[in-house]
């Protein structure tokens, strides 16, 4: 009933405005709507009102130019997320800013246009009230009126669960599931947890994905050892993603932000995807493909190589490092590494036996395809390699391993 009264107002205030040529006043045809009780122009005086009514109200402080109108926002219905949208009122630059009740700001939205409407897509209120302060930044109108609903978002079972802004309220995620989301208002966080039951493990990528213009990354956190990847290209509207991470590494949080496009009204709505990393690159019937364990990026985490057995693994994002681990065997003293698929960045591969001791160094300072490794005569026992690149963008190699 709410909606239908919203949109016929929406259709009947230019109508009126237009019939009465532009001379008459329709707050008498509003008059029982209005919430806007002047004066209202502090938090002391601010009107009170409830989410579940349309606000109607004017920016008519006419001697001023510009005017002020607080409200006291009561929530009868908890537990559930609000659009709010304020219409857009000619010739008016406005500007919505939300406090709690301690008067702290909470956010505030401004399109930075005249006659534009006012968006926050989504918020979650914590509290059973919060203020609202709706202002005019230049000019006024005596004609024509804002109107605020609070409209609460319908729940769909693929959507996130607010609020979710810390490891705390993480929502969980398994490999396989994809879940939607917002990020509003802006500077908002949602955060995810990938579990993985007891004895189980499982290679696994994510993808992040977003239909609006804006500007959407995430970060990858082990829970085991606090190791953080930080995941954004930095381009409007572009997909993001990042492959091998393995569930034998524990419990990993998801942490999912945005930088807002001012150009772009869009929804800032993205799409989180856990996907097994075998259906990216198709494996190996096999068996002769591995792909590198993220996060890997010590030797406490380094992924083991298996005799015979190509791995496939990135230097993604800038500055990483890939650490692997072997051990020469009873009888095998020499090893065979090769890496490949490296183009345009030159490569550092640092070898260290188990006490960390530096055995060998391999920087030929060129952009190499291919670089081949052999390792004669060593002792019996673990050896470590770190594998780091150039500041560049993903890089996607092969590193094969054998024994002689």
């Amino acid at each position: 009933m709410r909606k239908i009264l919203f949109f016929i107002l929406l259709i009947l205030i230019p109508v009126f405005y237009f019939l009465c040529g532009f001379k008459k006043d329709i707050k008498p045809f509003l008059e029982k709507s209005i919430k806007d009780t002047e004066p209202n122009d502090t938090f002391n005086t601010a009107n009170e009102v409830v989410s579940q009514e349309l606000i109607i109200g004017f920016f008519n402080n006419k001697n001023k130019f510009t005017d002020k109108d607080y409200y006291k926002v009561n929530f009868s219905v908890r537990g559930v997320s609000y659009k709010i949208v304020q219409t857009g009122v000619p010739a008016i630059d406005g500007k919505v800013t939300i406090f709690s009740p301690d008067r702290t700001k909470i956010h505030s939205v401004d399109s930075g246009r005249k006659g534009e409407a006012e968006k926050i897509w989504e918020f979650y209120p914590v509290t059973n009230f919060i203020y609202m302060l709706v202002e005019s930044k230049a000019s006024y109108n005596e004609k024509v009126p804002y109107i605020i609903e609070f409209i609460p978002l319908v729940d769909e079972s693929a959507f996130e669960e607010e609020p979710n802004n810390d490891k705390k309220s993480a929502i969980e995620i398994k490999v396989g599931d994809e879940k939607k989301g917002l990020i509003s208002p802006e500077g908002d966080v949602d955060f995810y947890k990938v579990v993985f039951p007891e004895n189980e493990s499982s290679d696994f990528t994510v993808e992040l994905e977003t239909f609006s213009n804006h500007d959407f990354g995430f970060m990858i956190i082990n829970d085991m050892n606090d190791k953080v990847k930080f995941i954004n290209n930095y381009g409007w509207g572009e997909k993001e993603s990042f492959p091998f991470l393995s569930g034998t590494k524990g419990r990993y949080y998801i942490k999912v932000f945005m930088n807002l496009n001012s150009n772009d009204n869009s929804s800032p709505t993205y799409n989180l995807k856990i996907k097994k990393s075998e259906t990216l690159l198709n494996g190996d019937k096999n068996g002769n493909i591995i792909f590198e364990r993220e996060l890997n990026d010590s030797r406490e985490n380094a992924t083991e190589l298996v005799k015979g057995k190509t791995v496939y693994g990135t230097l993604f994002p800038a500055n990483d490092e890939d650490w692997y681990k072997f051990d020469t065997g009873f009888f095998a003293k020499n090893i065979s590494l090769i890496l490949s698929r490296i183009r345009n960045i030159n490569t550092k591969i640092e070898i260290y036996n188990s006490n960390m001791s530096l055995v060998k160094t391999v920087d030929n300072g060129r952009t190499d395809e291919q670089e081949e490794i052999l390792l004669t005569n060593l002792d019996r026992g673990n050896y470590y390699i770190k594998i780091t690149g150039d500041d560049k963008s993903l890089v996607v190699y092969k590193l094969y391993f054998t024994t002689q």
